[in-house]
Formats: structure tokens, C-alpha cells, sequence
């Protein structure tokens, strides 16, 4: 979820707001001190994902803080998210073939394959193979909103997202580093079934279990100058921040900081500190898993919906 922070509201850009309380909390201090340097005292990949969560609630919450998650972490499963069987139902079965045929003709191209994308909880996300008349075959992905509540609830989120995803086709987070570009979108569902869009396929996979977690966290941390360093976008184009109300604002059961948790929270629902700075472009859900590596090196940053 992109959007634009602007003083008054909760600031989600992590230097602004854990800078603010280094003064009035030690513990808050020692974290962001941890996060910003490199953190030398990782003892676990485990750690070095939770802080990231644990920085998602400063940053105004994103999916990593609202996903189902098991209790622990699932073998194999670093980042914590499982799907209970209605989920996998829902998001990861093979898209309708009214959806299949929409890409068909928006593209000119026929669908060869589709191979549900793991780690999202809002939307189905797939991998599609299409063969373009005689050409070779090349791999887009297909976003559907097939969740009724949020359709009702935010029925332009498709809308939204192409907007988001022009605007940041010009956005330079550095060499080798893109986002996703839009190839077709389908804002109302007329043609798919409900809410999609295509997107351009970047390369490049998630990694929730880096060998170095310190270069992992280094790496991470400096695309968000980046995004917060760019242009705001024009006025109506991508609404401002606004914080999402959770279901539940109680420090997880899996927490290896349950305090810092507890702290974090209090401060998120406190009012934004003076001087939290000009208005800045902010990617919203910023985590592990909307980022892609290849060989050591981020490839692209995804789900600006």
C-alpha cells in the first residue's frame, strides 16, 4: 500500500518517529540503533524478521502485522505466514477461466501456465507462462482482489494500485532495482470476475532466510531513502497515510521482545511528535516479503497496491 505522509499523521517513515523517542525510551533506542547500524548481534535469522515486523508497527502497520500466522514460525517458513485451507482455496487454486481469458485477449497472448505466488493474504497473485503467437514464451503476473470484504470496503484498490504502479515506473531506488510495470488492468472485474490487474514479471525471489542477515538488514534499510526521497506524486493521485486499525494490538505470542512490542505499540497510537518532517512519498508495506533478491542483490520491490 503506497500512499504520502504528511505531518499531522502518524509518520511511518522509521528514522522520523523511533528518532523522536531515542531520549524517552532506551529500549526503542537500542533498536533503532541495532536497525540502522547493521545490527551485530543478530542470533537469528528469526531475530532479524521480526524486526522488521516490530518496525512495521511504527510504520503504521502492513500486512506482515495483519497476516494469519502460526503461532511459531513453520519449519521452512521463516517469515511466519501459514494458509489454513480455505485460504489456499481462495488465493491459491488456479485462476477461473473467465480470468485466463481476459489476460488472453488483453495481451494477445495464450496462458500456458499459472502457478500460484505464496506469501500474500489480501489477493491471489499468480505466476502466468503465455506464448505469443509463434514468439517464445515469457511470464507476466496476474493480481486478482477475490476477497468480497475488501472489495466492498475499497472498491477502487485496483484502481489505486495502476496508479501507484505508473507512478513509480519513474521512481530510482538505484541500479538493478525496479518495480513491477502495468500491463493491463481490469478495474471493476467486468471481464476477469473481480478486481485485477497484470503486471511485468521481475526477476529475482523473496528471501526470508538470508546467510547474512546484517547485509540482508543493510541492504533492505537503503532502498527506503530511495523511496522517500522522491517526488510526491500530483495532488488526488494516491491518497495520504492513514493508519489501519488492527484486529488486535497485543504484542504476538511468538515475540522474543514482548516488552519492546508492548512499547512499540503504545507509542504507534500516540500522537505524531513536532517537527516529524515534510510530506514524503512512502511505499506503506515495506517488508521482506515485497522484495525481490537475486545473487545477494535486491532485483525489485513489489505490492505497491
Amino acid at each position: 500500500m503506497c500512499n504520502f505522509n504528511h505531518p499531522g499523521s502518524h509518520d511511518p517513515a522509521f528514522a522520523a518517529r523511533l528518532g523522536a523517542y531515542r531520549s524517552r525510551d532506551p529500549a526503542l533506542q537500542g533498536f533503532e540503533r541495532e536497525w540502522v547500524a547493521g545490527a551485530r548481534a543478530v542470533p537469528s535469522r528469526q531475530v532479524a524478521v521480526e524486526r522488521l515486523r516490530l518496525l512495521g508497527v511504527l510504520w503504521g502497520g502492513g500486512s506482515e502485522v495483519t497476516a494469519v500466522r502460526s503461532p511459531r514460525p513453520a519449519r521452512g517458513r521463516p517469515h511466519g505466514f501459514d494458509d489454513d485451507p480455505a485460504t489456499r482455496r481462495l488465493l491459491r487454486s488456479r485462476p477461473p477461466r473467465a480470468a485466463l481469458a481476459w489476460v488472453e485477449a488483453a495481451l494477445g497472448v495464450t496462458v500456458t501456465a499459472a502457478r500460484p505466488l505464496r506469501g500474500g493474504s489480501a489477493s491471489a497473485v499468480h505466476l502466468l507462462r503465455v506464448q505469443r503467437g509463434s514468439g517464445g514464451a515469457e511470464r507476466v503476473v496476474l493480481r486478482r482482489y477475490v476477497r468480497p470484504e475488501l472489495n466492498q470496503e475499497e472498491p477502487d484498490i485496483a484502481e489505486r494500485e495502476a496508479r501507484a504502479l505508473r507512478f513509480v515506473a519513474d521512481l530510482d531506488l538505484g541500479a538493478g532495482v525496479a518495480t513491477p510495470r502495468l500491463l493491463a488492468l481490469d478495474a471493476t472485474g467486468a471481464h476477469a470476475g473481480v478486481p485485477a490487474l497484470l503486471m511485468s514479471r521481475l526477476p529475482g525471489r523473496v528471501d526470508w532466510a538470508p546467510a547474512d542477515a546484517d547485509r540482508w538488514l543493510e541492504r533492505l534499510a537503503r532502498l527506503l531513502p530511495a523511496i522517500h526521497g522522491g517526488p510526491l506524486p500530483p495532488p488526488g493521485l494516491i491518497r495520504p497515510f492513514a493508519p489501519y486499525r488492527q484486529e488486535s494490538y497485543e504484542s504476538p505470542g511468538w515475540a522474543r521482545w514482548p516488552s519492546i512490542w508492548a512499547r512499540a505499540i503504545e507509542r504507534f497510537h500516540q500522537p505524531t511528535p513536532d517537527g516529524a518532517g515534510p510530506a514524503v512519498f512512502i511505499h506503506r508495506d515495506f517488508h521482506p516479503g515485497n522484495v525481490l533478491w537475486r545473487r545477494g542483490s535486491v532485483t525489485g520491490v513489489v505490492d505497491w497496491a
